[in-house]
């Protein structure tokens, strides 16, 4: 018995001295892509270091070859503008479905929510809109188009209900009342206006491409005026024939005094029907 009891223990000692260990050392971030990430990222120097969990919500959908825009609504779900062909998506609960499609060849550059929380949707191609979306699965709405306006590249709602439209490839900054009037407020020297924020209160900051003018500002009327708001009674007339276009500004000043430059920052004070430089 004792015999057989150190001949096992014999064979046990054999087998655990028969295991190495192992050492190797990692040079790249190559040398770990056979293995399965937990919260951690690899870098280009073979480095592992904690990163934030992320999670894939929308596979390879040949649809979508670019997501422009996104907008989350009161209830938490979020919406994303896509293209080329048109396709808004939702996404809630990390489940993505269709919210609506457009024509083929559209691309929704830009999304926002209206004073009642609905969708809109910006569309570039052919023809530029503004679109609203009542209810998911329903045909958008069209709520504005202008001649020559190919792209709307962002817009920025107001609390009296104003949207405000950053438009390409002519520079024209739009206003679209509640009522689905809309008149050009900023008509630049630019090609495209590709982003729009406002300040909460009655300024607006655009930002352009190309041209002299990188960002511009323009302060609103008071919101709690009737009809056009910011818009038709006000600003109507800014155009070459009533104002120094906005290219025009930089040579303009130099000629009034060589000794001052115009900053890029050009703040614009937009109150019944006057425009006066910021200085």
């Amino acid at each position: 018995m004792r015999i057989a009891i150190a001949a096992l223990l014999l064979v046990a000692c054999s087998t655990a001295l028969a295991v190495g260990t192992s050492h190797w050392t990692h040079t790249n971030e190559a040398d770990f892509k056979n293995g399965t990430f937990d919260n951690v990222v690899a870098t280009n120097l073979g480095d592992l270091k904690l990163s934030r969990g992320v999670k894939k919500i929308l596979e390879l959908d040949p649809r979508v070859s670019s997501v422009y825009a996104l907008v989350q609504t009161r209830d938490g779900a979020v919406y994303a503008g896509t293209g080329p062909e048109g396709v808004l998506l939702k996404i809630k609960d990390d489940k993505v479905s269709d919210a609506a499609k457009l024509e083929d060849g559209t691309s929704i550059f830009s999304l926002a929510l209206d004073k009642d929380g609905r969708v809109l949707i910006g569309t570039g191609g052919d023809k530029g809109k503004v679109l609203r979306l009542t209810k998911d699965g329903e045909k958008p709405e069209e709520v504005f188009a202008a001649e020559d306006v190919q792209y709307v590249w962002a817009m920025y709602v107001t609390p009296d209900g104003n949207v405000y439209a950053a438009t390409g490839p002519n520079g024209q900054l739009f206003v679209i009342t509640p009522d689905g009037k809309h008149e050009v407020v900023l008509d630049s020297h630019e090609n495209n206006l590709l982003s729009l924020i406002g300040d909460g209160r009655d300024t607006l900051y655009v930002g352009t491409d190309p041209g002299q003018r990188r960002w511009a500002s323009a302060e609103l009327a008071p919101a709690d005026r009737s009809g056009m708001g910011a818009g038709a009674g006000d600003v109507a007339n800014l155009d070459a024939q009533s104002l120094p276009a906005l290219a025009d500004v930089h040579a303009e000043r130099d000629a009034v005094d060589a000794r001052r430059q115009l900053d890029l920052d050009v703040r614009l004070h937009i109150q019944r029907r006057l425009i006066d430089p910021h200085r």
